[in-house]
Order: C-alpha cells, then sequence, then structure tokens
C-alpha cells in the first residue's frame, strides 16, 4: 500500500491521523486572493511543488525520481509516482517481478474511508453557521 495525503505520507502517519481524527485541511496559499471563494484545502505535507519547474520541487529524500522522468511529471503524479514506490516496497516486489509483463496492480474501494469523511463534514457544518457557506462550495451528503 502507498500513501501521499493530506492527512500522512505513509501508512504508520495516515493511520495515527484517522486514530487521532486529524483531518488534513489547511489555508492553502494560492487560494488566499481576495478574488477566490475557497480558502482551505487539503494540503499534502512534505512535498513543495509551487515552482513551475519540477527541478525546483521539493519532496522527502526517499524518493529518488529520475531527472528526465520528474520533468514529465505535474505535481500529482509526483505524488502518485511516490505512493507506487511505497506499494511496491510493501509488496515486497523486486525489480524483475515488476518488468514482468504479466505483473499489474489493483486498487481498493475507498468505503472505509466515507465514514470517516461523512463525520468530518458533519463537524465541518456544524463549526460552520450558516452550513449554506459549506454548501456553496461542495454540497453536503446528507447525514
Amino acid at each position: 500500500m502507498g500513501l501521499i495525503t493530506s492527512i500522512g505520507n505513509d501508512r504508520a502517519a495516515v493511520t495515527q491521523s484517522l486514530r487521532e481524527m486529524k483531518h488534513g485541511i489547511d489555508f492553502h496559499p494560492e487560494l488566499q486572493g481576495d478574488d477566490s471563494p475557497v480558502k482551505l484545502a487539503g494540503t499534502v505535507k512534505e512535498f513543495d511543488v509551487e515552482s513551475s519547474d519540477p527541478e525546483d520541487w521539493t519532496y522527502p529524500d526517499q524518493y529518488r525520481v529520475p531527472r528526465a522522468t520528474l520533468r514529465s511529471f505535474s505535481p500529482h503524479v509526483l505524488y502518485a509516482w511516490c505512493a507506487l514506490q511505497q506499494a511496491i516496497s510493501d509488496a515486497g516486489l523486486t525489480d524483475e517481478e515488476i518488468k514482468d509483463p504479466e505483473a499489474g496492480c489493483t486498487h481498493l474501494p475507498v468505503d472505509p474511508c466515507d465514514r470517516y469523511i461523512n463525520t468530518l463534514k458533519k463537524w465541518i457544518a456544524e463549526a460552520l453557521w450558516p452550513a449554506t457557506h459549506l454548501q456553496s462550495l461542495h454540497p453536503l451528503p446528507e447525514l
């Protein structure tokens, strides 16, 4: 399993955040202008990808992205690549196994996360009054 998220960048950190009900929502620097109605976002920590040049990006040292490969990445691809490296390591796969044409990958549904997300939405809705401000940004499901 590989995880690069707003609540942690590996299994241990995400597990701890979930147990402590940490949300990972912060003020996003790019959204602080007067023209932006949205001010908060789930931000990925330990990654600085604000530069338009990927070679200026900083990210955790354990990930070694080849320079030629990094140039073709958007920030989200970098997050996915790092999560993939975790998943490969977690599975104990060798380079030979990864290169096997029969190898593949899958992802699991996020249903277990729905309960956590719905609890956060409820807390946010209760904390913000009137809740219509939150509704105008992203409709809340029935709780």
